[in-house]
């Protein structure tokens, strides 16, 4: 049970209302508020803005970047595969010795190597915020 109530509020952070003040809180320790203000319309002003600053410094939502990159990775492997077995079928019937193909030869292996590059990459994205977010787990899980 905290010992306020609640206003407004973010993942992390809370302006909220007690007898006495308003004040900003961390809801990590919802037990002491960060900061107090006089139960007024100046000091309702004030607290708004200390969880407003406090709201806008959280990490933004990485939903949003996950699918970005989990579309990457679809993409690229897509590309890096259909590229790759088109050239192998057509390098297999020995298709490349006229001109026209060779330059398709070449336009197959840019796009499959930068297929390849591109879900790589998006792999790594998405291993890193992985790990970041497990790693963020457990620090916030250690007492102090």
């Amino acid at each position: 049970m905290r010992g306020f109530e609640e206003i407004v509020g973010s993942r992390r952070f809370a302006l909220g209302v007690r007898e006495d003040c308003y004040g900003v809180w961390d809801l990590r320790r919802p037990d002491q508020p960060l900061a107090t203000y006089p139960k007024t319309d100046a000091g309702f002003g004030e607290a708004e803005e200390h969880f407003d600053r406090l709201r806008r410094s959280e990490p933004r939502d990485r939903a949003s970047l996950t699918i970005a990159l989990r579309w990457a990775l679809i993409a690229g492997l897509s590309f890096w595969v259909f590229a790759g077995g088109i050239y192998d079928v057509l390098y297999a019937k020995g298709a490349f010795a006229s001109e026209g193909l060779s330059r398709l030869a070449t336009v197959l292996l840019s796009i499959s190597m930068i297929a390849s590059r591109v879900w790589v990459a998006a792999l790594v994205g998405l291993a890193a915020l992985w790990l970041r977010r497990a790693m963020g787990d457990r620090t916030e899980a250690r007492p102090d």
